[in-house]
């Protein structure tokens, strides 16, 4: 089982999170090179909100790599598709088009595609789901699917169309096998999402469920408040 991890976004790191001391852009020219000394793996989530220019994305994969040759990205699907669009027309396919352009300069090779609860699993929002799925081109990425608020079942219906079905494993494991993509949002074990701080009992615990999973390749991505320290912490501590 080959695992990767790392966190959701680089904007909020702090050097002290890494034990780093003020004098770190000496050593780094970039916030994103700090980051790829430390993690071999990103997700970017700020393509969910603006998509970059490609220039600049393939700058970041510059700055990654040459501190890290293992680095990988991951690249979270713009909200035009998954939030406005909803999958329902050429807007989310030229969406699409945009944000794999993105992934593309970034070597990427997962896509999160990310749905709300307002986006239930009707019989329209699927058949939307299988339309946009099988139009687009993949570029050799992965697609990895993470709806909130479906059950199993409905999951089910849909992994088909080659997805990676996305989940916190402390709510519940994912129903995909071969790659997992886990994102660690605080709640469960947490009462708020985000805001917990996971102990070592709980990474414990995250290790003990990894090691469950019938994969070969994960994704583990920290995405709660203490998410560098206790993605570095995971690393030292449940990793050789």
């Amino acid at each position: 089982m080959h695992i990767h991890i790392g966190c959701c976004g680089w904007n909020y790191l702090r050097p002290e999170d890494v034990g780093e001391d003020r004098n770190w852009k000496q050593r780094y020219p970039h916030k994103l090179a700090l980051y790829a000394a430390y993690f071999d793996l990103v997700e970017v989530n700020s393509t969910f909100y603006r998509l970059p220019q490609v220039k600049t994305a393939a700058r970041w994969f510059e700055l990654a790599r040459a501190v890290n040759s293992r680095f990988e990205f991951t690249v979270k699907a713009n909200q035009e598709i998954t939030h406005r669009d909803r999958f329902a027309s050429e807007r989310s396919l030229a969406a699409y088009e945009r944000t794999a352009a993105i992934a593309d300069a970034l070597d990427a090779k997962v896509i999160l595609f990310q749905t709300p609860r307002s986006f239930p699993p009707t019989d329209e929002n699927i058949a939307r789901l299988r339309r946009f799925f099988t139009a687009v081109d993949r570029h050799g990425q992965r697609f990895a699917f993470e709806p909130r608020g479906w059950d199993d079942e409905s999951v089910q219906a849909v992994l088909d169309l080659d997805l990676i079905h996305v989940t916190d494993p402390f709510a519940r494991l994912p129903l995909t096998k071969n790659t997992a993509y886990l994102r660690l949002h605080g709640a469960p074990p947490g009462d708020r999402m985000y805001r917990y701080d996971y102990t070592p009992t709980d990474l414990r615990r995250l290790a003990e469920l990894i090691s469950s999973l019938a994969a070969d390749e994960v994704y583990l991505l920290f995405n709660n408040d203490h998410m560098y320290q206790n993605a570095r912490t995971y690393i030292t501590r449940f990793t050789s």
